[in-house]
């Protein structure tokens, strides 16, 4: 801060925290009266962002009532007192004026129904995630993106992609959608309105896509969620979703179709019982009332292409498969000096305590995980100039032939 021989007003302060590995997620205003720093307002849920984060305290002239919207069936604001004041009578009014995205209205109530696996033509296909899903909580880095009329990911099936690409926003000349469909750079995402990233194509007839693939080669800038979205009647209708991902130099494969003849190839992405945008400060103790989605009861005769790769012990017939790839036996990877078991940390209060971890994605993880030689080498501990990562040869648990989902 900054103090003054004499009184200053200040109504709003502007904050710029650019760096994606280090930045506060939350801000306490204080000011200077007769000696005492008193509490003046709070700003939560801050990520890294180039624009300035305003945080404002004083009532606009005129000012009468204030509205907020949410995604979420609740909500929590947090009132302040004035500096001169223990007591502020408050009047609140709540009222349903839109579904979120997987949501009908009925009775004046939002149901959630969930992703509909049948859907394989529409006249547009995206991926959507929201903020809270990504790595940096601002920006997105994707280098691929195809689609497949088979559910194999297969590439005799890909798609062509003749149709207008499209997207929530981007960082400029250079890094729009079109890079992700035609292998020229990079989608350079950037959120919409609504905190969301999202890319994909329209079509001038209807396409079917029952396979995604997804290249997001950056550590810095990644999602851990994708939902596939089809565009049904000027609506865009959640198909599926694909959870615990992170950066990959293969494509992140997304299917949806129900075979009856043999399992699923994408079986790691379980739908979501609850709307997938959920904000980090709620808890996730609290129990949902939303009803879950019954797994289906056909059986599997014969086994995926992922499946058999364990059984394959050539390099060259391991290739061959489409689904999987030969790993060695070592690895480098970015791991931490001091060994430290984050995902025992519940909440974010006492993950980030010990200057090591990181709360992402309502989970706690080292925050040497996922990075590059460059990064790695420079991973300090919180408030310290300890360099706490190295990036070392290790033991490769997708060593021999495993499926291409298979994470050293």
């Amino acid at each position: 801060g900054m103090t003054f021989d004499e009184m200053t007003t200040v109504k709003c302060i502007e904050i710029i925290q650019s760096s994606p590995m280090h930045f506060a997620m939350e801000w306490t205003v204080q000011a200077k009266v007769q000696d005492t720093w008193k509490f003046v307002w709070v700003m939560k849920d801050l990520v890294s962002s180039e624009d300035p984060i305003k945080v404002s305290w004083v009532k606009p002239e005129g000012y009468e009532s204030h509205t907020s919207e949410s995604e979420l069936g609740n909500i929590w604001i947090l009132f302040a007192p004035p500096i001169d004041s223990k007591k502020t009578n408050i009047t609140l009014k709540c009222s349903m004026t839109e579904c979120q995205d997987g949501e009908v209205e009925e009775d004046g109530k939002c149901i959630w129904r969930g992703p509909d696996r049948s859907i394989t033509k529409a006249l547009g296909w995206r991926i959507l995630t929201h903020k809270s899903m990504t790595s940096s909580g601002w920006a997105l880095d994707i280098d691929e993106l195809d689609f497949y009329s088979e559910a194999s990911c297969d590439e005799s099936s890909k798609v062509i992609a003749d149709g207008i690409a499209i997207n929530s926003g981007n960082a400029g000349g250079g890094w729009g959608p079109e890079n992700a469909f035609d292998k020229s750079g990079r989608w350079g995402g950037r959120t919409d309105d609504d905190g969301k990233f999202w890319l994909g194509m329209t079509f001038d007839e209807m396409t079917t896509v029952k396979c995604m693939g997804v290249i997001q080669l950056s550590t810095s800038h990644f999602a851990t969620e994708w939902t596939v979205q089809a565009k049904i009647e000027n609506t865009w209708q959640e198909v599926w979703a694909k959870k615990n991902i992170g950066p990959s130099n293969d494509p992140i494969q997304i299917s949806w179709v129900i075979t009856t003849d043999a399992p699923s190839t994408d079986p790691s992405s379980v739908p979501t019982n609850i709307p997938s945008f959920v904000p980090t400060q709620l808890p996730s103790s609290v129990p949902t009332d939303l009803p879950s989605f019954t797994p289906t009861k056909t059986p599997s005769f014969s086994p995926s292409k992922a499946e058999v790769c364990n059984d394959i012990k050539k390099k060259s017939k391991c290739n061959e498969n489409d689904a999987c790839k030969f790993g060695n036996k070592k690895v480098n990877k970015c791991i931490p000096k001091k060994k430290v078991n984050c995902s025992k940390y519940l909440k974010r209060k006492t993950c980030i305590k010990g200057g090591v971890c990181i709360y992402v994605d309502n989970e706690c993880i080292h925050k040497c995980d996922g990075h590059g030689k460059n990064v790695c080498k420079g991973v300090k501990k919180t408030d310290k100039k300890q360099k706490i990562c190295a990036f070392e040869k290790v033991n490769n648990r997708c060593k021999k032939c495993n499926p291409k989902t298979c994470i050293p």
